[in-house]
């Protein structure tokens, strides 16, 4: 099912109030560009904290919120389209897929040259080093890894060659070796790797747009992975991420706040030139072709309670807020548009369709639920009406 998501932002506003004694943000990292130009910092409160932020184990939505701004996948989905139209990312072109006589099918990936990993101390120097296609097979090895866990093991166990063997090799022995060749996945040039299918799979296109398949650093696991506190060595690479993204991680205080500044080695994407919708033109015709990140720094604010985040979006603190049922008739008119008090602080709206899909599940042994068809259906309607109204 499709729903409109309601999002409202008001940056004018935040303006008007940051000389204010009471700001409850963490000061900048800066003021100023090296240019002189303004540091540009968004603030948005953020509803949970962050599972873990190692992509090939993260599946919950807030991760996934967080990790995007951290990770580059090879494919993406056109930010333009409605029809989740898939564009290369990380990728130089399109993968290429080659039926075999045998059955089998092999995808040919290609990536961009130039990209690299954030500058981080698991490398040299501190400098990141520049990603090859061995980074994508190390990602759908750590796939393979039981210690990892990732969620889509079991699924690519069905279709990609080798890889349930490499998985109870791995499983008997405690160890996943790294070093073995990987029949699965593997590189054919510094930027060319081929993914070995034991039969159609449509699907695995969607998968390189899906964090478990963004590139990862060896070193950086291995380095993360490897500290020692208090005598018990630690797995911290979920909560260091090192990847390509627009964004780094600058500081994570646990409960509080993420704090991401702008990654100024970002090259994978620049902004669209074109082919948005007519009313947003005039504030994003200015942005066209630009580099991106064009912000400097984010704060994510971790407040679990909607009504204090919906407060300090209000009182001009937060940028962004969504538009919830407990005050959308305040802010939303009947024509879905907003209300007049709201236009004339600045804020403006945005219109977001999304595919959500929900299940419910019943205990059919329960003596009440288990015989009463009509009680279950009345309560999966009770539940779909009350997400609608969760916009």
């Amino acid at each position: 099912m499709r729903l409109t998501t309601f999002f409202i932002f008001s940056i004018p506003l935040f303006a008007l109030l940051t000389g204010c004694d009471n700001n409850p943000h963490t000061p900048p990292l800066h003021k100023k560009r090296p240019d002189g130009s303004p540091w540009v910092v968004t603030y948005r409160a953020f509803p949970a904290e962050p599972r873990s932020l190692d992509p090939q184990f993260a599946y919950d939505e807030i991760s996934h919120a967080v990790l995007s701004n951290f990770y580059d996948t090879l494919l993406s989905y056109d930010p333009l389209s409605e029809e989740y139209h898939l564009i290369p990312m990380m990728g130089a072109e399109l993968p290429k897929y080659e039926p075999q006589p045998d059955g089998s099918v092999t995808v040919t990936c290609k990536i961009k040259t130039g990209l690299f990993f954030h500058d981080d101390a698991c490398f040299p120097n501190g400098k990141g080093r520049e990603v090859t296609a061995q980074d994508f097979v190390y990602a759908f090895q750590r796939m393979c890894d039981p210690r990892v866990e990732c969620p889509i093991a079991s699924t690519l166990q069905d279709y990609l060659i080798g890889f349930a063997d490499a998985y109870m090799t791995a499983e008997k022995s405690g160890t996943f070796n790294y070093d073995a060749p990987f029949e699965a996945v593997e590189s054919l040039d510094r930027y060319t790797f081929r993914i070995n299918l034991k039969k159609p799979y449509p699907q695995i296109k969607y998968w390189l747009a899906f964090w478990f398949t963004a590139p990862v650093a060896r070193e950086a696991v291995e380095y993360y992975n490897g500290k020692t506190v208090d005598g018990v060595r630690r797995q911290f690479f979920r909560y260091h991420p090192v990847g390509t993204g627009a964004f780094r991680l600058e500081e994570w205080r646990r409960g509080q706040i993420i704090r991401m500044v702008r990654n100024d080695n970002y090259k994978t994407l620049r902004f669209p030139e074109g082919g948005w919708p007519e009313d947003v033109n005039s504030y994003l015709a200015p942005l066209a072709g630009s580099q991106l990140p064009t912000l400097d720094e984010a704060q994510l604010i971790l407040m679990p309670e909607s009504i204090p985040a919906w407060i300090l979006f209000t009182q001009g603190w937060t940028d962004t807020s969504g538009v919830g049922k407990d005050v959308f008739n305040s802010v939303i008119t009947a024509g879905q548009t907003l209300t007049p008090e709201f236009e004339k602080r600045g804020v403006r709206l945005i219109k977001d369709m999304d595919l959500d899909t929900w299940y419910i599940m019943f205990n059919l042994k329960d003596p009440l639920l288990g015989g009463n068809v009509k009680l279950r259906q009345a309560l999966v309607l009770a539940f779909n009406a009350n997400e609608y109204n969760e916009i």
